[in-house]
């Protein structure tokens, strides 16, 4: 009576198996011996990649931003000012 209570609950389970490619291919060389460590080389490299390229786009966001959130004079309309400034102080 036991094992039927219990198989009347027993819910089948998913698992999930992923199967992941490495963004840089790792290089190596079975005869080096020297401890070089191409995997901490091969995660500098993305994690300098992903900072540059987050850099990137907040400057280009921020950039975008401010053009539309401050008026920019047109540059005629600046040489026009400083033109006028500098002829006054004469």
């Amino acid at each position: 009576m036991d094992s039927e209570e219990n198989r009347r609950y027993e819910y089948p389970v998913a698992t999930t198996v992923t199967v992941g490619t490495p963004v840089l291919p790792v290089l190596h060389n079975p005869n080096n011996s020297n401890g070089d460590r191409p995997h901490f080389r091969n995660r500098m490299l993305v994690c300098l990649l992903a900072v540059a390229v987050n850099w990137g786009t907040s400057l280009r966001i921020a950039n975008h931003f401010a053009s539309q959130v401050i008026p920019v004079p047109s540059l005629d309309f600046v040489t026009r000012t400083c033109k006028r400034a500098y002829n006054i102080t004469r």
